[in-house]
């Protein structure tokens, strides 16, 4: 077949009716379709009528036994069912965890974060998708692990239901899902037929949508009455490959026929245009779609495709077990019965059983020479054996071991005593099966998890997307990009009991404040471990408020602003002071000057006239004002260097932070920038300051 044409099948709904092939060629297809269903239906035989056993034990249901009794004990032990139970309770809160069931992983480098949030909008919206807008799937998540449990193999179909537009997730029930069951895997399985039971309605809405021909329905009504059409009507849809051009490479379909007839309904291709690999126009091959999701519980021990649960595994040990029960019972009954023989001699005492009220006496007769007691031989009948009962403890006991259902399990009380250490590692030792079966559970919904993300970049409505994410960043075509995202389960693969979840998560707070490890990571991980009953994500904070500062923060970033401001109108007036006191300093020394001039002047004139008394006068004045010139001269640099000490400090303490206590300033410097009493005493003993000058 040329790819031009394969193209063109790829975009058909239905081949059979958009394509070219003849009614002959339709029937030869619908018979290789039921042959190969009949086929595959023989291989699995055996499987399905252990799993029909399986099924009427773990029913529980009560039916009368007549041997070796009349109505003779049937007691059905609930070991299977218990079991099944048990694993599911353990199961299901682990794929659930704080209302979440997928989360995205990142492919491929990450620089800028993008494909992260990719990731966050798309597991956000397929929760959404699964757990709210699908409420049916939770419900069948339930069933399914409690099915599985059971029967050991059970399959998902996933798939966009053309005729609503709706994306479906759907538990395929064992016994109308057909596989051959020589087969490794679902991958190689040349066919996968799935009985549908379909309503007359159903059919007449796919072909008015041109899903389905409307031939053979149009026969199908004809040859139903008014009172059979909401009879169920079997569909076999098998998953199979045709040649239909005959160049000898079969293509992947979807044959949908009628069970009873073979007539064709439908022929849908099982691949895309993309999925068509070619190379110089020549095809290499075709990645078939495959809709289904098998589910495996234990591998077959007969090296089967379908594998087995609980109640195959179990089925002889439960049967055994409801014998001896039963065998025990009936002994029981017998021991507590009165019988016997009676001579026939005997006279008003009738044959059968006799009931004696409170206080009442029977007469009876003899023959002469003959007492009551010698006419009467009771059988008496032995206890239950205490052999059977010992037999039954201990295949009771191999049966918790098989389905690791033992009291430290359980949370039985034979542990009570023991060391918390001891336990855990009975625990762990005990969920070793569980842990294997979990994992297998784990790749399975990554499939189908997988197959939902894939559906949701075909088939999703954009705008039903952003409307239900609120974010415009909410790309449909980019966030389900399957070559930047992936989806994966939230549920660990390692199945694990509470008390050793707790130990990891005090590891995890323990380093916590190790160098080098994210606070942040680490909290993330605690709360996802921690089953809360909520969802984690909840509890962390968006980055709008990661952005946000401290409110204590603020306040000290505050106080801090405040005391620079302080400590800068502090400088600015020792600065101010220091300019007004040079000033003065500029002033006297020029006043001091102006006098000094003045004295010269008048000495001079003096010792030209003559040598009077007034001469020695001014000598002595003038001696005092360069005195008092140079004292001030020296208190004013003094004054600067005071100031400039203080502005240090003020700097200093605006460095640090307001929650620590302010240092005190040095004794030599007291909060108005001058010295102390005791300094100055010093500087006047050294005679840099003398203290009469204002005296003088």
């Amino acid at each position: 077949m040329s790819l031009e044409q394969l193209k063109k099948y790829a975009d058909m709904t239905n081949i059979a009716y958009e394509g070219d092939l003849t009614d002959e060629e339709l029937q030869k297809i619908g018979n290789k379709v039921k042959v190969g269903f009949d086929e595959d239906l023989r291989s699995s035989a055996d499987w399905l009528a252990d799993v029909k056993k399986v099924e009427e034990l773990a029913s529980l249901a009560s039916k009368t036994k007549n041997t070796p009794l009349p109505n003779s004990a049937n007691i059905k032990y609930p070991l299977i069912t218990k079991a099944c139970y048990e694993f599911s309770s353990r199961t299901y809160p682990e794929i659930i965890r704080d209302g979440k069931v997928v989360k995205g992983r990142v492919l491929g480098q990450d620089i800028m974060g993008t494909k992260a949030e990719q990731c966050e909008r798309a597991s956000e919206y397929m929760n959404y998708q699964l757990l709210v807008e699908n409420e049916e799937w939770e419900l069948e998540l339930d069933r399914l692990l409690n099915q599985l449990s059971l029967v050991g193999f059970i399959c998902k179909k996933t798939y966009f239901e053309p005729v609503r537009k709706q994306i479906k997730s759907e538990i395929c029930e064992y016994k109308d899902l057909i596989i051959n069951a020589d087969v490794k895997n679902l991958a190689d399985a040349p066919r996968i037929s799935h009985v549908l039971h379909m309503r007359l309605n159903d059919l007449i809405e796919h072909a008015n949508s041109e899903v389905f021909c409307s031939e053979p329905i149009d026969k199908l009504i004809e040859a139903r009455s008014s009172d059979e059409l909401d009879l169920p009507i079997d569909i076999i849809e098998q998953h199979t490959f045709l040649d239909l051009d005959n160049d000898h490479y079969l293509e992947p379909y979807i044959v949908t026929i009628l069970k009873d007839t073979s007539e064709v309904l439908r022929i849908a291709p099982r691949f895309t245009q993309e999925s068509i690999i070619s190379a110089d126009g020549e095809l290499q091959y075709i990645d078939a779609i495959q809709l289904f999701t098998d589910y495996h519980f234990l591998v077959s021990p007969k090296g089967k495709f379908q594998s087995v649960g609980f109640g195959i595994l179990m089925l002889h040990l439960n049967q055994t077990i409801n014998t001896l029960l039963n065998q025990l019972v009936d002994a029981g009954q017998l021991a507590n019965m009165q019988g016997g023989y009676k001579d026939s001699r005997l006279k008003e005492l009738g044959s059968g059983d006799s009931s004696f009220g409170t206080g009442e006496w029977k007469s009876v007769k003899a023959m002469q020479g003959i007492t009551l007691k010698d006419g009467m031989l009771p059988i008496s009948y032995k206890e239950p054996s205490q052999v059977l009962f010992q037999l039954l403890g201990l295949v009771i006991e191999c049966a918790k071991d098989l389905s690791s259902s033992t009291e430290v399990m359980t949370g039985g009380g034979s542990a009570d005593n023991a060391k918390t250490g001891a336990v855990m590692a009975l625990q762990q030792q005990g969920l070793k099966i569980f842990t294997s079966i979990q994992r297998r559970i784990y790749r399975s919904l990554t499939n189908e998890y997988r197959k939902i993300f894939r559906l949701n970049a075909l088939y999703l409505d954009p705008d039903k997307y952003f409307n239900v994410l609120d974010d415009r960043k909410a790309v449909k075509q980019k966030d389900f990009d399957v070559k930047n995202v992936d989806i994966i389960p939230v549920a660990d693969p390692n199945l694990s009991s509470d008390m050793q979840r707790s130990t990891k998560i005090q590891t995890l707070m323990a380093v916590q404040q190790l160098p080098g490890i994210d606070p942040m990571k680490v909290s993330k991980l605690i709360l996802q471990n921690i089953s809360l009953g909520i969802n984690a994500q909840d509890l962390l904070m968006d980055e709008k408020q990661l952005n946000q500062p401290n409110p204590a923060n603020i306040k000290i970033q505050a106080d801090i602003e405040n005391m620079a401001q302080t400590n800068n109108l502090k400088q600015m007036e020792l600065e101010l002071r220091a300019r007004e006191l040079q000033a003065d300093i500029e002033k006297t020394i020029a006043e001091t000057g102006k006098i000094k001039a003045d004295s010269i002047l008048s000495i001079a004139q003096a010792e030209n006239v003559s040598a009077t008394v007034g001469l020695n006068e001014y000598k002595m004045q003038l001696d005092i004002l360069n005195t008092k010139m140079d004292a001030m001269t020296r208190a004013a640099k003094y004054s600067q260097e005071n100031a400039m000490y203080a502005n240090d400090v003020a700097k200093r303490q605006g460095e640090t932070e307001v929650a620590t206590e302010e240092e005190p300033l040095p004794e030599e410097v007291q909060e108005d920038g001058t010295q102390s009493s005791e300094d100055m005493g010093e500087s006047s003993s050294n005679g840099e300051i003398p203290p009469d000058i204002e005296g003088t």
